[in-house]
């Protein structure tokens, strides 16, 4: 494949601390960030599912033992669903308790991550022999290309000069209008 039409994460120093004691020093692979943040939704998704299952599960057993006794006359029966509403609403707060400390973990692993992904800028690159076009009302990177370059086929060159500039050039070939980009001189 040209090495134009590649698309390459660009490797990036950071330095910064998560909440959770971790240290990010060094070089570090975007892919791999995008990778642990990804990693990190499944958690969150499969910890709301489990509480919401147990919350129903929970939610449907005690509305079966608040159900009014058939037998009133038996006492015994009476204090042992009593006995069992509470350990139920006490397993209730329990399983509330742990889900909630769970999500509050894991969204606040979610957050630092994504702050860490969101201060990741990439690297300026130095383009000596460039000119400069703002985009226009109706304008695409092919007619920019064709115009400017009189080379249709260099959309691409002018999408690589730019990825610094509007990072959404990395995987779409849309542009807006009173964008700045770069053109080969």
């Amino acid at each position: 494949m040209n090495k134009d039409k590649q698309t390459k994460e660009t490797d990036v120093v950071a330095e910064t601390t998560e909440p959770a004691g971790l240290a990010i020093t060094g070089s570090v692979d975007i892919s791999d960030l995008k990778a642990q943040f990804e990693e990190l939704e499944t958690p969150i998704a499969d910890a709301k599912a489990e509480a919401l299952a147990d919350s129903k599960a929970l939610a449907d057993r005690v509305v079966a033992l608040e159900q009014p006794v058939v037998d009133t006359d038996s006492i015994t029966q009476f204090e042992e669903l009593k006995k069992l509403i509470a350990d139920s609403r006490q397993f209730t707060h329990e399983v509330h308790d742990a889900i909630v400390t769970r999500l509050s973990e894991a969204e606040a692993a979610t957050a630092a991550l994504a702050s860490q992904v969101a201060a990741i800028t990439p690297i300026p690159r130095n383009y000596p022999r460039t000119k400069e076009y703002t985009v226009e009302d109706g304008d695409t990177l092919v007619m920019i290309a064709k115009v400017q370059l009189e080379q249709p086929g260099r959309m691409t060159e002018i999408r690589t000069m730019n990825y610094d500039r509007h990072p959404s050039l990395r995987t779409s070939d849309d542009i807006e209008p009173g964008w700045k980009l770069r053109l080969p001189a």
